[in-house]
């Protein structure tokens, strides 16, 4: 997605395409054609307040997330196993899990440090 939808002498799909998976939804700007955009100030839990305008990416509910950001040539993968933990607590919530408590169960915050990182350099 950053090389302009090849790698090498490879191309898997040309710019045209790529502009239709990240064009923005008529009905909600932060969904793009299988990837999420950072349409506006609700997607910054996963965008971090640093990403660009442009940037889109995909979480998934395993615990990992892909952050593209084609302003600065940016990629991120976070691969994460948190759904692969214990259960805080069974009985009244089957559904979180102890890897969600973890600095790496909030894609936000990974993401932030990230950009902020760089921004140090």
């Amino acid at each position: 997605m950053l090389n302009g939808g090849g790698y090498g002498k490879h191309t898997l799909f040309d710019q045209e395409t790529i502009g239709e998976f990240v064009a923005p939804s008529e009905m909600n700007p932060t969904y793009g054609l299988g990837w999420r955009r950072n349409g506006d100030a609700s997607m910054e839990w996963m965008f971090s307040p640093y990403a660009s305008d442009s940037a889109y990416g995909h979480t998934g509910w395993t615990g990992t997330v892909t952050i593209i950001d084609p302003e600065i040539g940016l990629g991120i993968v976070l691969l994460t196993n948190k759904k692969h933990s214990p259960l805080v607590n069974p009985v009244a919530n089957s559904n979180q899990f102890f890897g969600d408590l973890f600095k790496t169960g909030s894609y936000g915050s990974v993401v932030t440090a990230i950009y902020e990182a760089l921004e140090n350099e």
